[in-house]
């Protein structure tokens, strides 16, 4: 942002993002964790992107195989 003239740029992030986690959303998550054992490796996807990046898709069109590679050894997947 400097090298374009633009100021400093975006401030550092701070060691927490402060996102706000209802009963529900706790509730939930600990369920979900007991009942596909605790203390099991896992690995959190997010598959998710909307919108075009210089006229193509951001979704990445290999997650379902990422996925299923990723279950054949032995992780849970979390999306």
């Amino acid at each position: 942002m400097q090298r374009l003239g633009l100021g400093g740029g975006a401030p550092q992030p701070g060691p927490d993002l402060r996102l706000p986690l209802t009963s529900g959303h706790v509730h939930t998550a600990e369920t979900l964790l007991a009942r596909n054992g605790p203390g099991r490796p896992f690995v959190l996807i997010s598959p998710t992107a909307t919108g075009l990046h210089h006229g193509r898709s951001k979704t990445w069109q290999h997650y379902g195989a990422l996925t299923y590679a990723l279950q054949a050894d032995g992780w849970a997947v979390v999306m």
